[in-house]
Parts: C-alpha cells; structure tokens; sequence
C-alpha cells in the first residue's frame, strides 16, 4: 500500500507489512513497484522472508536516471537470489531515458513506454516507467508457474533470465 501524502517511514513501513501479509497468505510472486534509495534492515529481512517462503521477487529498478550499480536502488537491489530488477525499454529496445540501469544490479528489461494502464480513480491511460515494465515480467513468471508444476523460484528465475536478448550498448 502506498499513501504519496504519507511521510517516507509510514511508506516503509506500509511496505513491509505488505510483503508480510503476500508471505503469510502464501504468494508465489509479488510484483513491486516502488523503493527508494536508502537500505533498510526491516524491509531486506521482509523480502529474505519471501525467498525463504520460496516467493519471487520482482521489483522496478527505479527512475532515477541512475546506475544502481553505484547508486543503490532498493528493494530492487538487496543482495538476494530471489528478486528480478527490472527496467524499463522502448519499442526501439532502448533503455528509458528515466529508468535506473546497471550491468550487475538490473537483471532484464521490459516494455515500459506508454504502456496503458490503470490510474487512480479508475481511470485508464499512458503510463511509463519501471514499474509497467515489472509488471510483464511478473506476467511471464506467473506463466511459467502456471505450467510447470513443481517450479521454484529458482527455476522461474532461472528460466526468466536464461531466455533473453542483450540489448546492444
């Protein structure tokens, strides 16, 4: 659950009772739009509680126009085998211009440019960013569990990332 109105820490904390409650309910995948820059002890342990749960982890890299090699971007960049960091491309296959990037920290890239979406109040329209992108990954791997009973985390990881293209520089 995200309140824009609400201070940063009331996010945070919003935050890991959602990952919580996907952990506690038995989710396969959660799907994660959102983080900020700065490490926080509670929110790894809440995502390591996921992996450990055997759930996937897809999260938007960020839009910071940085290189979350350098320039941390969490949760998408805790240091666990069970999260996908994902940016955002165009229809040209070119990294946004706004999405975070990184050889090491970002693991794939999907569609994020003007992608039609659900806005508040119930409304559709255009959005771009990571966190549309995100969402298709989290479509693949919900495929992939679909069918193939007995997949893991590890397997669906593994499968997401062994079966794409490298973007040329």
């Amino acid at each position: 659950y995200y309140d824009p109105k609400a201070k940063y820490n009331d996010n945070l904390g919003n935050t890991i009772k959602s990952i919580r409650y996907a952990n506690k309910m038995g989710a396969k995948i959660i799907n994660y739009s959102g983080g900020g820059l700065e490490f926080s002890r509670d929110e790894f342990n809440a995502v390591k509680e996921s992996r450990d749960k055997g759930i996937l982890f897809v999260a938007a890299a960020g839009n910071e126009r940085s290189n979350s090699d350098i320039h941390r971007y969490y949760p998408a960049d805790y240091n666990l085998d069970n999260i996908i960091s994902v940016t955002a491309i165009n229809q040209k296959a070119k990294v946004l211009a706004s999405s975070n990037y990184g050889t090491e920290s970002v693991h794939i890239a999907a569609p994020g440019e003007n992608i039609f979406s659900l806005l508040p109040g119930g409304r559709y329209g255009k959005m771009t960013g990571t966190s549309q992108a995100t969402a298709f990954v989290s479509g693949v791997a919900t495929l992939l569990f679909s069918n193939n009973e007995g997949y893991e985390y590890t397997h669906v990881r593994k499968q997401i990332l062994a079966t794409t293209d490298e973007i040329p520089g």
